[in-house]
């Protein structure tokens, strides 16, 4: 875009120049400014960073930038500037002038465009404050600014010497209040050390920790006892509670078995089996006496059985009522142990309670402290700014300009460059944006939706300069507009057969478009590739065809369609090898009519038996329908437009037209395009030509282009 608009927006630059020198004079003479500098120190105070403040945590760099911004706005405060208009030496100033109205002046409107006038501004990590008024003369803008910087200063130390009286009388009732609040924490800390004997605090807490850390381990040891004997004793109810009776412990029986009646009877059981055997041996064993000891060592075993029996009986009941009192003795003890365990971390918890109160206690008089350290030094700091005096002073007078503020050469022509190339730049964005013809073939797919089968540089593009544009591929063969065309061949050629169409139909939107040079240049590529081409010029307006091959032009299509002629008849076979063309004719009567009969039908099927391709040239479709009754009886359709000269609007509508008479159309090749956007499409065709002739030479880069002759005057084969 910038390759096509640079002579506007060079243009617009010097313009831009232009329109700022003279604005620069015009302004210099009709409304000259005058800018007037000052600048005040504002000594440093309490509370605005000093060396005695930010040493006391309560000043620094940021509070200072904040008090002389505050400073800083509050010069152009409205009661400030009404001051000023007021002053004498304003008054007498050309700029009050024009606030007399019929001889009685008005601060009120003067201070209304003071506020325009004049401006104040800190100077960052400084105490400065800079101090500007603006005026027509340079005299008035030294007496406004001037004005100005007094009443400022005068405003200023007034107030500051309020504050600072109002400051030291703050500070002292401080301190006073500080000083009882100290006083009333001491007495609280002197009588919680009395009362709670806090000095032996550490001594005491460890003799509270030791206790707990004695006591927990006897009750662990108790509740480990509690849980082993309530174990037994439900052991023991479990015996107790048996389906068969009371199954006793295996050491109960054996106590039982050990005791002196239970060892006497066993005695005599022994005895009596000895008797007994020693009798049996002697006896028999059916005697009369061997049965009566027999019943007789029977009963004493039952009666000791009976005697273990009862002695187990005791000695398991009174195992379990120990057991039990074990149980309650240990549950005791741990009761006790717990709670001699509660009331040391009771007395532990009072005791840290105080001790956290008294540490407390001592942080609260240790800042106090510190307060009324920082208020002492502040108070001796106010006294010495009493003694000081003013605050703020005079750095620098106010000048008198040595030049003008406004207008100013080089601000004047950017602003004036800037505007000018700004509504420039807007213009050609205007114009792009509205821009409706085909340009490039991007346009094409956006704005049509439509395949782009290919497209062809303008003549001027090409350096090859070939003489005919309509024989480019014959006379340039290494050219890029015949580059162009086999590229469009390769493509159309691969749509054509992988569809079976023969027969194609070019047709334009309007006049000059360029239909027959592509036609004629496509039937010489393709034939040179052996495949036999029949170039048929339905152009019966204005035929061209016959002249771009140098033929006689009838017999031809009109004569066949008229039936005065047969196509063997009227076919020419030209000078390039597989290449044949079918002239228009002669025009007559009816003969437009005549391409919706049956002969143009049967014209097409003839020659589909003899040739492998036939491209039809026919007449643009805004000045004739021919193309739209030939559409539907060929078999495909491929559109051409021009660059710069058909819209998206005549493209979309011969593409609608031509699908609603069912024709299929291939695409669109757009033709005679020209370099944009950075040159993008000359620099692509001269490296095809550099790239064929063997070098990027700089012959080739530098060559000029010759624009092409045509063959006739005919629109259609235009291509420059």
């Amino acid at each position: 875009m910038a390759r096509v608009y640079w002579p506007w927006l060079l243009a617009s630059g010097f313009l831009g120049i232009a329109v700022g020198i003279g604005a620069f004079f015009i302004l210099g003479r009709t409304s000259p400014q005058f800018t007037s500098t000052a600048f005040v120190e504002v000594l440093p105070v309490l509370g605005e960073g000093t060396a005695v403040t930010t040493a006391t945590g309560i000043g620094g760099t940021q509070e200072l930038g904040i008090a002389m911004e505050t400073r800083a706005r509050g010069a152009v405060s409205d009661p400030l500037l009404l001051r000023v208009s007021d002053q004498p030496e304003v008054r007498q100033t050309r700029w009050a002038q024009q606030f007399v109205v019929d001889g009685i002046y008005s601060p009120q409107a003067a201070m209304q465009d003071l506020r325009n006038r004049v401006r104040a501004r800190t100077i960052s990590d400084t105490s400065y404050i800079q101090f500007t008024a603006r005026a027509s003369t340079r005299d008035d803008a030294q007496v406004i600014n001037k004005a100005f910087t007094d009443v400022f200063l005068l405003t200023q130390n007034t107030d500051s010497r309020a504050f600072v009286s109002n400051e030291i009388q703050r500070s002292e009732r401080d301190l006073r209040r500080l000083r009882t609040d100290i006083d009333a924490l001491n007495t609280r800390i002197n009588n919680l050390i009395d009362q709670s004997q806090v000095t032996s605090a550490n001594e005491q807490t460890s003799i509270f920790a030791k206790e707990i850390a004695v006591l927990q381990p006897l009750v662990a040891e108790a509740r480990q006892q509690i849980a082993a004997s309530e174990e037994r004793l439900e052991n023991f109810e479990q015996m107790m509670q048996a389906p068969g009776g009371v199954v006793y412990p295996e050491f109960v029986r054996e106590e039982a078995e050990r005791a002196n009646i239970a060892q006497q009877l066993q005695l005599q059981i022994e005895n009596s089996e000895a008797a007994l055997r020693s009798y049996e041996a002697q006896y028999g064993p059916n005697h009369t006496e061997l049965r009566r000891r027999r019943i007789m060592l029977q009963a004493l075993r039952d009666q000791r059985e009976q005697m273990i029996q009862k002695k187990m009986a005791e000695s398991f009941s009174a195992l379990v009522d120990s057991t039990r009192r074990n149980i309650s003795t240990l549950r005791a003890a741990e009761a006790e142990h717990l709670g001699k365990i509660a009331i040391a971390e009771r007395r532990l918890n009072e005791l840290v309670r105080t001790l956290a109160e008294r540490e407390n206690l001592q942080l609260e008089r240790a800042r106090l402290l510190e307060r009324m350290q920082m208020l002492e030094t502040k108070l001796s700091s106010l006294t010495l700014e009493r003694e000081r005096g003013a605050r703020v002073r005079i750095a620098q007078e106010a000048t008198r300009p040595d030049m003008r503020s406004f207008p100013r050469l080089i601000p004047t022509v950017a602003v004036s460059v800037f505007l000018i190339g700004g509504a420039v730049s807007g213009l050609i964005f205007l114009r792009e944006v509205t821009e409706q013809r085909i340009r490039t073939p991007l346009d094409v797919s956006l704005g049509a939706r439509a395949r782009v089968l290919g497209f062809i540089p303008d003549i001027s593009m090409d350096p090859s300069a070939p003489k005919r544009i309509e024989l480019a591929c014959e006379e340039a063969p290494r050219g890029a507009t015949a580059e162009a065309i086999r590229q469009i061949r390769s493509t159309l050629l691969k749509s054509a057969r992988d569809n079976g169409q023969k027969a194609i139909l070019f047709v334009s939107g309007l006049p000059g478009s360029g239909t027959t040079s592509i036609v004629s240049n496509l039937g010489i590529n393709i034939a040179n590739i052996d495949l036999k081409v029949l170039l048929i010029d339905a152009n019966l307006r204005r035929p061209s065809l016959h002249k771009v091959f140098g033929t006689g032009d009838k017999p031809g299509l009109a004569e066949i369609l008229r039936e005065t002629a047969t196509l063997d008849e009227s076919i020419i076979q030209t000078r390039i090898p597989n290449l044949s063309v079918l002239p228009a004719g002669s025009d007559g009567e009816g003969t437009y009519e005549r391409f919706n009969t049956p002969a143009m039908s049967e014209l097409i099927s003839q020659a589909r038996e003899k040739y492998d391709f036939i491209f039809i040239d026919v007449a643009p479709s805004v000045v004739a329908g021919d193309a739209l009754a030939l559409s539907h009886r060929v078999d495909a359709v491929a559109l051409v437009v021009r660059a710069y000269s058909e819209k998206r609007g005549l493209l979309n509508r011969m593409k609608s037209q031509m699908e609603d008479a069912r024709a299929s159309v291939l695409g669109v090749i757009v033709n005679a395009i020209r370099p944009n956007a950075g040159g993008y499409f000359k620099k692509n065709f001269q490296a095809t030509i550099a790239y064929q002739n063997g070098s990027a030479s700089p012959a080739t880069k530098d060559a000029k282009p010759v624009k092409a002759k045509s063959a006739d005057t005919d629109d259609n084969n235009t291509n420059a």
